[in-house]
């Protein structure tokens, strides 16, 4: 009788290590199943990151001769750094900033905005001061990266004051001005639509 009870204990005894053990294995799977996923997501978003900065290092070699690879990768970074810091779409920020100069650090438009970001330097110099940036004229915007930080910084004021706002709003406002926007009650403009549409062909150029 004390071997039965013995032994009906130790089956007992094996069947809850056995639940245990079934316990375990299922918790793996999961956190195997969860480590896959995540592993997916950092490999596309890896991607996406090589294939969007190797393409803004392309376009500024091809607009600005001469200039040279640290100098590429230092605007890259910062690129990164402010779509991040104001969380913008990196497909929609690349294509605003090719929108407004083609990449070419030295562009000026007929109306006298200058850099990457085509600010005016009344406004650059506004911006610059919130920012604490120094102010030395043209020759601040001719700075790429100063240049893309008050860039950046007036994108995201522009989408800060608007009432109401949409994507194509916000790009809308920074091309014509909030005060123009808001009195022709414009929304999406062939500015934005520019926009918006080469963005489509960077996330297509991800999938090729």
């Amino acid at each position: 009788q004390d071997y039965q009870i013995k032994i009906a204990q130790l089956e007992t005894e094996l069947n809850i290590r056995k639940e245990e053990a079934e316990k375990e294995i299922k918790e793996f799977r999961e956190i195997q199943k969860i480590l896959l996923e995540e592993n997916v997501r950092l490999k596309e978003r890896l991607k996406r990151y090589e294939t969007l900065s190797n393409y803004m290092k392309e376009r500024l070699k091809e607009a600005n001769p001469g200039i040279s690879d640290e100098k590429i990768d230092e605007i890259v970074a910062v690129f990164w750094e402010q779509t991040n810091t104001y969380g913008f779409e990196a497909e929609k920020a690349l294509a605003w900033i090719e929108q407004e100069s083609s990449f070419k650090i030295t562009a000026v438009s007929y109306k006298g905005a200058i850099g990457l970001a085509q600010i005016m330097p009344a406004t650059g110099k506004e911006v610059a001061g919130w920012l604490g940036i120094e102010w030395s004229g043209t020759k601040t915007l001719m700075d790429p990266e100063l240049n893309l930080r008050i860039g950046f910084y007036y994108l995201n004021w522009c989408r800060e004051r608007l009432a109401v706002v949409t994507e194509h709003q916000v790009f809308s406002a920074y091309h014509w001005g909030i005060g123009n926007l808001q009195r022709m009650g414009l929304n999406e403009t062939a500015y934005s639509r520019e926009i918006f549409e080469r963005a489509d062909q960077l996330r297509r150029m991800q999938n090729a």
